[in-house]
């Protein structure tokens, strides 16, 4: 996935729109996620004259502010489970391409993005263990999408769970979908719909597996139990838990289209966009999200559910929906389609997970600095850590303070690799002194990370 988007410049011409066209995405593949990942893509401006600036149309509400990030002090060197691909070159310099070679010459009346700046990276999970190697639960299931031409930018973060199957598919059918980019209020109906066909397709994709669940099932009494079902028809049972491996599996996805003139986000489950913004002379860094949550933590969530006749304490007691952390995704037959065969959630009146996303725009001005998009993981990892109650805040103040003393390059990487390094280091003072403490148990292990910065020039 590193070299994604010069594969997709230099290679796939014919996949790149103009505005009043169509936005598509690169149709690289990601065979390299599973290792960490970096990237860095540097456009350069095209001889058309750009638009000055928009005038602001006023700062937006700036929650309360942590503290910056502290570093970790600890002299013990953490060590990644996977080491970065030998053949990927280094990060030392922006990539760059010829838009003139592979870019369609914008109208007159277009209006032309200034070169923008966008950095990557991801980083599978981990176990860490006392005085041992690391290990790994599963395969990196994250997986992203980055594309830009003189006009738009389109990001997007998937966050995959029991397996990758879905994962895998929402990312190519966003790659060969198209995605009409206006500026107006109609492109959040554009990205909603996306979202909610990409779920119909995925279970369209899964419909044999589902007919043939169905048809094994109808031959197995209904008031059996499970055991019994196993000793009475094995071979079915087996068949049912082959099937299970397809039908499974479902992911978050927040995605940011980012005009000339306004910002678009929207997502379903808890993978989040934050901006990061700063008032003219002013030092202090304000921290917005975007996105929202979906999951049994949320008020809106529990109404919905609560109106759908399911216990909204005992949801909370569980900390879940039937079996998945989040109340809004793409996939997750369990909690859709299949949800009467999920004890906790069988007696709802409709479906109650749902694909149904959360949609907001922005009018871009002068004061926007980064935009954040990231998986749950880059934000409960650092909440683990302890340092700080308040993920968004903590990673924006890392990112900016890489970037000014640094710039972008590598900076996604680089910061992964700083919260990966800060939690290891936890862990083992803290399981030296003792393993079971608080502290040890909430980082003995982090889950995978992915995390897209957007510098807005």
């Amino acid at each position: 996935m590193g070299n994604c988007l010069t594969y997709c410049y230099n290679c796939c011409p014919n996949w790149i729109y103009t505005l009043c066209d169509v936005v598509k995405l690169c149709p690289a593949d990601n065979d390299s996620l599973n290792e960490m990942e970096k990237g860095t893509l540097t456009t350069p401006q095209k001889d058309k004259p750009v638009t000055d600036q928009d005038e602001p149309t006023g700062p937006l509400e700036p929650p309360d502010q942590d503290e910056p990030t502290s570093q970790s002090n600890n002299p013990k060197t953490y060590k990644p489970i996977t080491e970065q691909d030998d053949n990927e070159q280094p990060d030392d310099q922006p990539k760059t391409v010829d838009t003139d070679k592979v870019i369609d010459k914008p109208p007159a009346d277009q209006l032309v993005m200034k070169a923008p700046l966008i950095n990557y990276g991801s980083v599978p999970n981990e176990r860490y263990a006392l005085h041992a190697p690391s290990s790994r639960d599963h395969d990196n299931e994250d997986d992203f999408l980055v594309h830009n031409d003189s006009f738009s930018v389109y990001l997007c973060v998937l966050d995959g769970h029991d397996g990758r199957n879905a994962v895998e598919f929402v990312k190519k059918y966003l790659q060969s979908n198209h995605l009409v980019v206006s500026q107006s209020d109609s492109c959040k109906d554009i990205i909603e719909k996306c979202i909610k066909d990409a779920d119909a397709e995925f279970f369209k994709s899964i419909e044999q597996f589902l007919a043939e669940k169905s048809s094994i099932q109808d031959r197995i009494p209904k008031e059996m139990k499970s055991y019994e079902a196993q000793m009475r028809f094995p071979n079915e049972v087996a068949r049912l838990q082959e099937l299970d491996v397809h039908i499974s599996g479902g992911c978050t996805a927040v995605i940011a289209v980012i005009t000339k003139k306004r910002l678009y986000v929207a997502n379903v489950g808890d993978s989040r966009a934050v901006l990061v913004y700063q008032e003219h002379d002013q030092p202090a860094l304000h921290v917005k999200q975007l996105s929202e949550d979906h999951g049994v933590e949320n008020e809106a969530e529990l109404k919905r559910l609560s109106d759908l006749e399911l216990d909204p304490e005992q949801l909370i007691r569980a900390g879940r929906l039937g079996t998945q952390e989040n109340t809004r995704s793409i996939g997750d037959y369990s909690i859709k389609g299949g949800y009467k065969d999920v004890d906790v959630i069988c007696h709802a009146t409709d479906e109650p997970g749902i694909s149904t996303p959360h949609v907001t725009s922005v009018e871009i001005n002068p004061s926007f600095k980064y935009l954040i998009l990231m998986t749950d993981g880059v934000y409960k990892t650092l909440e683990a850590v302890g340092q700080h109650t308040r993920g968004n805040d903590t990673i924006a103040h890392m990112i900016n303070d890489y970037i000014t003393e640094h710039g972008i390059n590598g900076a996604a990487f680089k910061i992964l690799e700083n919260i990966c390094q800060t939690q290891y280091n936890l862990y083992q003072t803290s399981a030296s002194e003792n393993p079971r403490s608080d502290i040890a148990v909430a980082n003995r292990k982090r889950d995978d990370m992915t995390l897209v910065i957007y510098q807005f020039t």
